[in-house]
């Protein structure tokens, strides 16, 4: 009701006038015969006849001002906005169009303009009513009451029965919270004018605003008879009554009455269907059954049941409806519609092949289709295609520039493209467009965080949670955000809204182990973590922290004495053995990381940690050739993972093995052709160690798709090949970015020292190969130092 409210108190405010004029008497002809047609309700025939007179005579300002009053019955305000424009500039006397126009910018809140118009009037015609009523709505919401009753009292002196003017003051006097007086007032105001249905919306206002629901179900019977076909009446008496009153029988039997003296009302169905929903989803579903077989051409009372059905989790039953429709509507929008959300279904279920075929079906037909679109960039992001996915967003923003979804998708296929700044910026947008974004709100926040902007990252979550209060995302990095200002009450009151109902959640312990933690209380901290631990075991975070509890309190043993008991408790949970392991390594105890990486290989052969972490034993003792065992023994439990093959070329490369190396990135990137360290590192050993015209080729044609990457390494790959092509000028000013940005790199200072020899510039060549030869020679990187050194030799 508010909102009907609202709306009908707008329209008020904007009042029906008539005003006449004219300039040729076809012109003139023109306007009264849309007059005639418009006072017939024939608004089609009417519009035309105003255009007409508009062609005749463009420089006649009345025509526009009743095309105004046409889109003001519609509601299109933008049209009837630029109407009333324009007949202020045809005719800037035309005071009725300039009151509208004032009313306008009052209803969207610029009330400067809103009285700069009243005014404009009132100079000309000091006992305009109309104006004078403007003047009292602005100062009426700017809540200045008593020069608001001033204004109002001097519409009444010159009109006493105007009802917008009656209407303002009845307002003021409910705005001071003057109820009795309002109620008085707007009760003798019916008397006078029975059937004035503004009156009647603001006095259910007053009596909502008392909570006399009992009066207000009255005021509502009394409306039914008189409105028998405007589903408002029943809809808001139905509410009123399954709300406030509790009375759901009733509710229901006003708007069953209804939807049987309107059986073509299919708005009223759909709501009938969603009281009942409320009480009986079956018996909802049953009801739209009737509907549909009586109207089986009814789109949206199909759809209305798809939506019951979906939220019973029927996908079988949903799907079998969606192939229906297209059946019935296969070249209709309608049919679109379900195949759009048939692909939907489709892709949650994993079946993405599907999914694009329907898709790409839909948007052959549609080409524009926002849903199909989201959908199809959607499937694209999925599979790493940036830029066709980007091409699509770009599409739906062209159409919808205030899809926050496209944005934050758009955000999304950006970072997949290595450029995080627009990814920050579409985030940015998006949360401009709905505050309440979760995607886009907690990207922005960690943003501001990683610049320890920690009071807006605060002021982001804060609006976000206004429409989602138990996200837990965002109570989550809301606490964390509170924890680095030292907020301790702000942080204990995210946690007890985390909490909800479940007070002794594993989560809230944890965040208020991460409270304990950062006030260096390691002895709480480790309290809050073991409560953790015992309800979820799996909470990995919450025993990495209970570890740097423990060590912060220098107890090692009383750690590793929990990790084993742990262990022994939750023997198929790999965390404790790593944080176990790492808890050795550090001690330099080498045998006991063994000895409990082993344990837990015996307990799952697949763990790939087990096997990096046996790898990365024998290379910190300079033992390259048990590491590539290690991988090995990994990948033969492992067949085909993609990190240990990585891991084990890396491995070749540092054993100098380059064509062992070169054979498992191929190998990787048969598998999956995105993977990008396969690609870099391949693009480098084709380069360097398998250099020759067809090799450096395809090493551009791998690493050109980093040329925009934020990557220095992957950057600086591309940049390389370039300049053994003899592409100077492409890879220079990379280089010389990479460097100004990474300067303590040897590589990259080594690559940009070449560049510049090769273009015959020595003295800046030989300085940079210094800087990179003192570079490799601090890092220990023995093979590149001697090859500056050598190069350096023929400058």
């Amino acid at each position: 009701m508010n909102i009907y409210v609202r709306t009908m108190i707008a329209c008020l405010m904007m009042g029906t006038m008539a005003s006449c004029g004219s300039s040729e008497d076809s012109a003139a002809s023109y306007v009264e015969s849309g007059k005639e047609l418009l006072a017939e309700g024939n608004i089609d025939k009417a519009r035309l006849q105003f255009k007409n007179a508009i062609q005749v005579d463009p420089r006649m300002a009345e025509p526009f001002y009743q095309l105004a009053l046409i889109d003001e019955k519609n509601q299109k305000w933008k049209a009837m906005f630029a109407n009333l424009t324009t007949v202020e500039q045809l005719d800037p006397n035309h005071h009725e169009a300039i009151v509208k126009l004032g009313q306008i910018y009052l209803l969207a809140g610029n009330f400067d303009l809103a009285m700069e118009k009243a005014d404009k009037v009132l100079q000309a015609d000091s006992q305009n009513v109309q104006a004078i009523v403007l003047k009292a709505s602005v100062y009426l919401k700017q809540k200045n009451f008593g020069s608001a009753l001033t204004e109002v009292d001097q519409a009444l002196a010159i009109d006493g029965n105007n009802i917008e003017a009656i209407s303002v003051k009845i307002l003021v006097y409910k705005e001071q919270g003057n109820n009795d007086e309002a109620l008085k007032l707007v009760d003798q105001a019916i008397n006078t004018n029975k059937d004035s249905l503004p009156l009647k919306m603001i006095r259910l206002s007053i009596l909502e605003s008392e909570k006399d629901y009992a009066a207000m179900e009255v005021t509502y019977r009394e409306l039914l008879p008189a409105y028998p076909d405007k589903n408002w009446v029943a809809v808001s008496l139905a509410k009123l009554l399954n709300g406030p009153l509790d009375r759901y029988e009733d509710a229901k039997t006003v708007l069953q009455d209804f939807v049987d003296a309107n059986p073509d009302d299919a708005e009223s169905k759909l709501l009938l269907v969603a009281l009942v929903k409320t009480k009986d989803r079956q018996q909802a579903i049953s009801l739209l059954d009737d509907y549909i077989k009586a109207d089986p051409a009814n789109f949206d009372l199909r759809f209305a049941k798809l939506r019951l059905l979906a939220e019973e989790k029927d996908v079988e039953l949903v799907t079998a409806e969606l192939q229906q429709i297209i059946v019935d509507d296969p070249e209709g929008n309608n049919g679109l519609k379900a195949k759009g959300i048939l692909a939907g279904i489709e892709a949650g279920k994993g079946n993405f092949e599907q999914a694009e075929t329907l898709v790409d079906e839909v948007l052959e037909k549609a080409p524009e289709d926002e849903t199909a679109l989201l959908l199809k960039a959607k499937l694209e992001l999925r599979a790493n295609k940036s830029d066709p996915a980007i091409s699509n967003l770009r599409l739906v923003l062209r159409n919808n520039p205030e899809s926050d979804k496209a944005l934050v998708m758009l955000a999304q296929a950006h970072l997949l493209n290595g450029s995080p700044e627009l990814a920050e910026d579409n985030f940015r947008k998006a949360l401009k467009i709905n505050p309440s974004n979760t995607i886009a709100a907690l990207a922005v926040a960690n943003s501001l965080l990683k610049s320890n902007d920690v009071d807006r990252a605060e002021d982001v979550l804060l609006i976000a949670l206004q429409d989602n209060p138990n996200h837990q995302s965002l109570l989550e990095v809301l606490a964390q955000v509170r924890i680095l200002k030292k907020d301790w009450a702000g942080t204990q009151s995210t946690i007890e809204t985390l909490q909800g109902d479940k007070k002794d959640s594993a989560f809230s312990h944890y965040l208020t182990g991460q409270m304990y933690q950062a006030q260096e209380e390691y002895a709480q901290a480790i309290d809050e973590y073991k409560l953790v631990l015992a309800k979820n075991p799996n909470m990995n975070r919450a025993l990495q922290s209970l570890a740097y509890s423990y060590m912060k309190l220098d107890q090692k043993q009383e750690l590793i004495d929990y990790l084993n008991q742990f262990i022994n408790s939750n023997p198929k949970l790999l965390s404790g053995y790593s944080v176990l392991v790492n808890v050795y390594r550090q001690d330099k105890d080498t045998q006991l990381a063994i000895s409990t990486i082993e344990k837990g290989l015996a307990v799952e052969p697949k763990w790939i940690g087990g096997y990096t972490f046996l790898a990365g034993i024998s290379l910190a003792k300079g033992d390259s050739q048990q590491a590539i065992k290690s991988y090995k023994r990994g990948l033969k439990n492992n067949p085909g993972n993609n990190f240990l093959s990585l891991q084990l070329a890396s491995a070749y490369e540092r054993d100098e093995n380059y064509a062992e190396a070169k054979t498992i990135y191929e190998d990787i990137l048969l598998r999956d052709e995105n993977i990008e360290p396969a690609i870099n590192n391949l693009a480098s050993l084709l380069t360097d160690q398998f250099e020759s015209e067809d090799n450096l080729k395809k090493a551009l044609k791998l690493s050109s798709r980093f040329k925009k990457s934020t990557e220095p390494y992957y950057l600086d790959t591309y940049a390389w090949v370039n300049v053994k092509l003899g592409n100077f000028d492409e890879a220079r000013s990379i280089l010389e970015r990479i460097v100004s940005l990474n300067s303590s790199v040897a590589i990259f200072n080594y690559h940009l020292g070449v560049l510049y020899d090769k273009q015959g510039n020595a003295t800046a060549a030989r300085k940079q190969l210094i800087i990179a030869k003192d570079l490799a020679t601090e890092q220990g990187d023995k093979k590149l130092s001697a090859d500056i050194a050598k190069l350096l030799e023929t400058l």
